[in-house]
């Protein structure tokens, strides 16, 4: 969700979609481009809500036993991590499969990049983001869905400012709604948490969802 977040607001760009349709200057090939990053765009969103929602569906399952008492609940952050980076490892095989039938079929590879590089160059940033995710499991052990949810789509501010400070972008008008639109649900979510906290029904404390 919160990559989706960035694709919406930062590639997508809505507003000049909106525009165009409105001048009904869009013409068939351009329509087309549009509604497949729509598509792509709400199948993130729904894929990732479904990842949350089913974590945290496990984290609320309990089992008997005596590990520590009796009766405990399912809590496995760093495996249910483990378990998520190997789904999106087939992301891999899959686009291996559509580059060989691409070279099969001898139809243009342009887009696909140059594929010559060491591979290692990304095992940096998949380690951060492996630390990263475990963290975040972690933590939705300790909160509800929407909590995380929303604090994981925060990443847009956050690499708004960024961009800003060392990369020398200009944020656009369309770039700060989607900001402030972000900001806005973190504090609306953030209060609803506390001022409609219910520990006994969800069997956790006040102190650890903040």
């Amino acid at each position: 969700p919160s990559s989706t977040l960035l694709y919406i607001v930062f590639y997508l760009k809505p507003h000049e979609i909106m525009k165009s349709a409105i001048n009904f200057h869009l013409d068939s090939t351009v329509m087309r481009g549009a509604i497949f990053n729509v598509a792509v765009a709400f199948l993130m969103v729904s894929t990732g809500t479904i990842n949350t929602l089913a974590a945290k569906w496990a984290d609320l399952n309990t089992a008997g036993g005596s590990n520590p008492t009796a009766e405990h609940y399912y809590d496995h952050p760093f495996f249910q991590a483990a378990t998520m980076f190997m789904g999106e490892a087939l992301c891999f095989v899959a686009f291996k499969i559509w580059f060989f039938y691409r070279i099969v079929q001898k139809k243009d590879l342009s887009s696909f990049g140059d594929q010559k590089f060491n591979p290692f160059i990304w095992a940096i940033p998949a380690m951060c983001d492996l630390i990263g995710t475990s963290i975040m499991y972690v933590g939705l052990t300790w909160t509800y869905a929407a909590s995380f949810q929303m604090l994981r789509g925060s990443v847009i501010i956050f690499t708004g400012l960024l961009s800003v400070a060392f990369l020398g972008q200009k944020l656009k008008f369309h770039h700060w709604i989607g900001m402030v639109t972000v900001i806005v649900g973190l504090v609306v979510v953030g209060v609803g948490d506390y001022v409609f906290f219910n520990g006994s029904s969800s069997g956790l404390d006040k102190n650890t969802v903040l």
